[in-house]
């Protein structure tokens, strides 16, 4: 497939460009060589394309000013009970926690199982709720007056789903159609609303999946095979698919690849996607251009993968990719976590699992950094990270980890960003400082004062009309 049509419009609106070239190519209506932005984004999609997440989406007008929070979900675990998964949008501003499922029961709202996801919007809340054997998809909406999730109007969207996320209106998932069929997975689009029923998109296998995009009608299609991974977009409007790069080659053996551990994300500006792969025995990072033409990645070895001899021998001490990209507001940078045991490898005596957060810049030509740069020590102060976010304007990462000499229960840390990325030291505005062994000063910045476990997962930083 070729395009001939050119847009000089602005970077940022690259990615329209290319939904416009690919219906231009097609004939489906005519273009204009040089549309105006705005009238071009309606035509082709139907509305606003800026995702519209931070408005208020549950039948309602935006009513307040747009603050900043950070989500997580907090799983409790007391002694002899089952484990409790809190929905949490924490105020940063205001510094208040807002407890959103307080008082729901886990047989009507799992959010430990398979993790509850909010909407951007802090208006929706979407989740998997075991099924014997399969994971029904349920969503419902926030009720903001009283600032907690309206479990009697959750509906149950589709039953034997894998994954799911939300666009600005829309929820994206994969269902089992098939389960014995090449491609016997559905992605399926549906409104948040209900409004009309769901519409099955295109089929992918079990190791297939997608990335949503900042429009409601533009997809990112994954599809795997045993030796190889296909990326493309997908116009949901008119059904049209560019396919952009495939990694790997087709035909081969040794399911290398796998649209859950590596992922595609599209960066906020709508410019160019980010893929992790883990083929031919190496961790890679790929940015790919958003544009119309035939592209090439720009790659980046980082390291051999766990169980081969090279392992713990690259250019970073660790083995896995553990999370999906973490862009910054401006799509300028983003972010790693990785984790490893190489420590324990060259000193069989330590105790640890090593991570670190490393920044990269949106082309690779950059020296990736070591924003985190834990030290490596038998003691609470070697961080396990388990989940991290970065705040919009790129001035603190929040992670979880364990609290000081509390194994297995852990607290939310933040790290104040200099200008060059890297970590300079510990938010300590909110509790009393904590000195450990290597004299620097680490506190904690959420915690649960409680006897049990406690654990956050899935922290995320959204701006969004406060509460």
């Amino acid at each position: 497939m070729s395009f001939s049509t050119s847009c000089s419009i602005p970077n940022s609106s690259r990615l329209h460009c290319i939904v416009l070239t690919i219906c231009c190519s097609l004939a489906l209506f005519a273009c204009d060589d040089n549309p105006p932005a705005v009238e071009m984004d309606a035509e082709v999609f139907g509305g606003p394309v800026d995702g519209g997440m931070a408005g208020e989406m549950s039948g309602g007008e935006s009513t307040g000013n747009t603050e900043s929070f950070l989500t997580y979900t907090r799983v409790y675990t007391e002694m002899g009970m089952p484990a409790r998964g809190d929905l949490i949008a924490f105020g940063v501003d205001g510094q208040d926690e807002v407890w959103l499922n307080e008082g729901i029961e886990k047989s009507d709202m799992d959010c430990v199982s398979r993790g509850c996801e909010l909407h951007p919007s802090l208006s929706w809340v979407a989740w998997l709720q075991p099924n014997q054997s399969q994971n029904d998809l349920y969503v419902a909406p926030i009720d903001r007056a009283q600032t907690k999730v309206n479990i009697s109007s959750k509906r149950l969207v589709a039953e034997n789903v894998l994954r799911f996320a939300f666009t600005s209106n829309q929820i994206i998932y994969t269902e089992i159609k098939e389960s014995e069929a090449s491609n016997g997975v559905a992605v399926k689009v549906g409104p948040l609303d209900a409004s009309e029923a769901d519409t099955e998109v295109d089929l992918v296998n079990a190791n297939g999946g997608f990335a949503t995009t900042l429009s409601d009608d533009l997809l990112i299609i994954i599809k795997t095979t045993l030796s190889s991974m296909n990326i493309s977009f997908l116009n949901i409007g008119n059904g049209q698919i560019f396919e952009l790069y495939t990694f790997g080659e087709s035909g081969g053996t040794g399911s290398e690849f796998s649209a859950s551990t590596n992922p595609v994300r599209f960066a906020p500006d709508s410019t160019y996607l980010v893929a992790v792969t883990s083929n031919e025995f190496m961790w890679r990072v790929h940015t790919l251009e958003a544009t119309d033409e035939v592209v090439t990645p720009v790659t980046r070895d980082l390291f051999p993968i766990r169980n081969v001899p090279e392992a713990c021998q690259g250019n970073y001490p660790f083995i896995n990719v553990v999370n999906e990209p973490v862009f910054t507001g401006d799509s300028d940078h983003f972010y790693l976590l990785f984790n490893g045991d190489c420590s324990i490898q060259m000193y069989p005596t330590a105790n640890r699992q090593d991570y670190e957060v490393y920044r990269f810049s949106r082309d690779l030509n950059e020296a990736p950094v070591n924003v985190t740069q834990i030290p490596r020590g038998n003691h609470w102060s070697n961080h396990d990270i388990r989940s991290f976010a970065i705040s919009p304007d790129e001035s603190q990462l929040a992670f979880s980890s364990t609290r000081p000499n509390r194994n297995g229960t852990y607290s939310i840390w933040v790290m104040n960003l200099g200008d060059d990325g890297i970590a300079s030291n510990f938010d300590c505005t909110r509790n009393a400082e904590l000195a450990d062994i290597n004299g620097d000063t680490r506190c904690e910045y959420i915690f649960y004062e409680r006897e049990g476990a406690v654990e956050y997962r899935n922290l995320k930083y959204v701006s969004a009309v406060g509460f």
